[in-house]
């Protein structure tokens, strides 16, 4: 996670961020909850580097969770 949240950083700061993500719309049609506290956490950095946070890159967050916690329900 440390690694992907640190190369994802140096890609939204260099304006290279990912945009693809699988099933996108079902992705935000049922994680809607899990997208706005990703976002929420990221505030300060978006703020400081005057970033966005695409929901494709919050997407392989989800997943990343999804394999590394049992019984993860977001």
């Amino acid at each position: 996670l440390y690694v992907h949240l640190s190369c994802m950083i140096e890609r939204l700061v260099m304006r290279n961020e990912i945009t693809h993500y699988k099933n996108m719309t079902e992705f935000n049609e049922r994680h809607g909850e899990f997208i706005a506290m990703v976002n929420h956490s990221f505030q300060r950095l978006k703020i400081l580097y005057n970033v966005a946070l695409p929901v494709a890159e919050i997407g392989y967050i989800h997943d990343i969770f999804e394999l590394r916690i049992e019984d993860f329900r977001w």
